[in-house]
């Protein structure tokens, strides 16, 4: 039987990403795809969470059927520049539907996982990592990606007040 603190602390996960998926969802549907924040564009910042996320429901179902994933091999930035190459074209309406539905089924598949204590592994030579961290880490992952744009938005806006 699961004790109360990490039930509190798989709540806390879950409270985490959530938090973070809402907050996403409102940002980049006021987003000019078009920002750059120095590194990616706004769109390919979208694409690279809704690619991540796909990886995270692809893992959790194969845990929930007892199955070794399939995980992609590459560099972070190699992945995420496939994932943006492949999606170049999509419209950032679509992107963001796809990740607020992605959003919903990985919430409603975490809360199926018995042990959260488990590997959660996400790409071939990964860190270890149990399901419980990797919920804390995508979530933060999702909320650096929107501070990064807003800092860049709010770049943007200093530098067009000085011209005027």
């Amino acid at each position: 039987m699961m004790d109360n603190g990490r039930r509190d602390c798989q709540q806390q996960a879950l409270d985490a990403l959530q938090k973070a998926g809402r907050r996403a969802v409102q940002y980049f549907a006021r987003m000019d795809p078009a920002l750059f924040d120095g590194f990616r564009t706004a769109h390919d910042a979208l694409v690279s969470l809704v690619f991540w996320q796909c990886e995270h429901l692809n893992v959790l179902k194969a845990m929930l059927a007892d199955t070794p994933p399939v995980l992609k091999d590459g560099t972070l930035a190699a992945l995420n520049g496939a994932a943006c190459e492949c999606q170049q074209a999509t419209p950032m309406a679509e992107l963001l539907a796809e990740f607020a539905a992605q959003q919903t089924k990985l919430e409603g598949l975490l809360c199926q996982i018995d042990d959260w204590q488990a590997d959660f592994p996400i790409k071939v030579g990964g860190r270890s990592c149990t399901v419980e961290d990797r919920v804390f880490a995508l979530a933060a992952s999702i909320e650096n990606q929107v501070a990064t744009l807003r800092k860049a938005a709010v770049g943007i806006d200093e530098v067009r007040s000085e011209l005027n």
